[in-house]
């Protein structure tokens, strides 16, 4: 994956699209550091990466939620699968007046 520098990015505006357009995502970097993830978008593909992204993101939230949890002692991985999974069955099991 391409990397690009704040810089270059202010100086070579139109380069930096071409190189983005090309390669479809890079990363943006300030002082070395990366600072942001850029994908490639236009009309056909806008919702359907947003989308994408909203996943990813509601994963990685979820996933520190879990360490969060395991590390401070109130629930382990297997336990809040556990919870989970009594959820669903309780969902699946309800009248069908109930189901979400």
């Amino acid at each position: 994956m391409e990397f690009v520098s704040v810089r270059k990015f202010n100086s070579a505006p139109k380069s930096v699209q071409e190189t983005l357009k090309r390669d479809g995502k890079m990363i943006l970097t300030n002082h070395g550091q990366p600072i942001a993830l850029m994908f490639y978008l236009d009309s056909n593909n806008l919702e359907e990466t947003l989308a994408l992204v909203q996943q990813a993101e509601d994963k990685r939230f979820m996933a520190g939620l879990r360490a969060r949890a395991a590390n401070e002692g109130f629930m382990s991985d297997e336990a809040i699968e556990a919870e989970i999974q009594a959820a669903r069955n309780e969902t699946v099991n309800a009248p069908s007046e109930l189901k979400l």
